[in-house]
């Protein structure tokens, strides 16, 4: 991660986006609240959404900033270490597990749903959740981890 204290933030955040291989997506919206302007601003990284308010729309997109690359640096926590995940890359729960017991966080929370003979899985971990779908229970569990796998950045360039 970028250090946040010799860079501006949001160059800080578009390098982030374009390192983990997303865009930045910015969306504002004007309000007027006792004269004074109020700008929102609606900043999308990867699986990461931030509302920052300002009074300026420069403001308002650094509060975002500022909490987009919070969140980044969260998940860039979970570092897998002491496996190989060459040998675990076919079982991502196994992974995510591993993760929970080494990061001492809850384990993920699966549920499941059939729906139209399909079963829709999601999995949740330390505040992120992802959904699959498939006709296999157990495809759609390891799909679901792999989804979430993928947004913690687990298969990352830093591998």
């Amino acid at each position: 991660m970028p250090n946040t204290d010799t860079k501006d933030i949001i160059s800080l955040v578009f390098e982030e986006a374009e390192r983990v291989g997303s865009v930045v997506s910015e969306k504002y919206t004007f309000d007027q609240q006792d004269n004074q302007n109020i700008i929102k601003c609606k900043l999308t990284v990867k699986d990461f959404e931030a509302i920052g308010i300002g009074t300026s729309k420069i403001s308002a997109k650094r509060d975002a900033c500022y909490q987009v690359i919070d969140k980044l640096k969260s998940v860039k926590k979970f570092k897998v270490s002491g496996i190989n995940l060459e040998d675990l890359k076919d079982n991502p729960c196994r992974i995510l597990s591993y993760l929970a017991s080494q990061s001492k966080k809850p384990s993920p929370v699966y549920t499941f749903e059939e729906k139209d003979s399909q079963i829709h899985t999601t999995v949740s971990f330390s505040g992120l959740s992802k959904t699959a779908v498939h006709s296999s229970k157990k495809q759609s569990k390891n799909l679901a981890a792999k989804r979430l796998l993928d947004a913690l950045g687990v298969f990352g360039d830093d591998q």
